[in-house]
């Protein structure tokens, strides 16, 4: 029997790393990565055969031992991403979204500026465009609605629901019913060594980051597409 394929669907700083480390706690459950970056030549040659393998709809013996496989699809803001997702690898997907979009564009911003994409804690600070920050807005409504569009059989996930301790229990489990895989509880197993790595870039105060808040203190709630 083929182990579910699930992918979880996202945009930049949404978390895809955080749920994908929660995933890998389960001792039957393997994580693949980004499935976007399987031609990127940046990435090592051994990785990228190992992602077009599960793009070109390809099940390998050792794949088979796991009940389920996740992996990303993290688009990248351009609508005409969105509607490339190889919708056909998947078995169940999870879309996962940020419902403060203020954070997402500061976390993605800095990481665009410094480089550092997972586990390097931020200490800078960063001046932001209001009119850039408007047209992330747009785009981002557009990915999630071009995600709906081309993805029947997904569930809704948001990243400030994973970190809140009193829902993480209660959301994995629906997870799991929603994948069919075993029903575990995620608060009791113990963290992998691959889920060590996953560290907040961002714990302070946004107005503490953002030099010109002023500008977008309006913007500093939850906004949900």
């Amino acid at each position: 029997m083929s182990p579910i394929r699930t992918a979880i669907l996202s945009t930049p700083r949404s978390g895809t790393h955080f749920l994908q480390s929660i995933f890998d706690r389960r001792p039957d459950t393997v994580t693949y990565g980004e499935l976007n970056l399987a031609t990127n030549k940046h990435i090592p040659e051994r990785k990228r055969k190992q992602l077009l393998n599960i793009l070109n709809n390809s099940i390998t013996d050792e794949m088979k031992k796991n009940t389920m496989l996740v992996f990303i699809w993290n688009s990248d803001f351009h609508t005409k991403k969105a509607s490339e997702v190889p919708s056909h690898v998947f078995d169940k997907t999870i879309l996962l979204q940020r419902k403060n979009k203020l954070h997402q564009y500061t976390s993605f911003k800095i990481a665009q500026k410094t480089n550092n994409w997972v586990g390097c804690v931020s200490k800078g600070k960063i001046v932001l465009s209001l009119s850039e920050f408007k047209t992330f807005l747009q785009k981002s409504q557009a990915v999630y609605e071009q995600y709906r569009k081309c993805i029947s059989d997904y569930t809704e996930v948001f990243y400030e629901d994973l970190c809140d301790t009193d829902k993480l229990k209660g959301i994995m489990q629906g997870i799991d019913d929603f994948t069919g895989v075993e029903k575990l509880d995620y608060s009791k197993l113990e963290e992998t060594p691959k889920s060590l790595f996953v560290k907040k870039q961002q714990i302070r105060p946004i107005p503490e980051i953002i030099i010109n808040y002023q500008d977008f203190e309006q913007y500093d709630k939850e906004i949900i597409f």
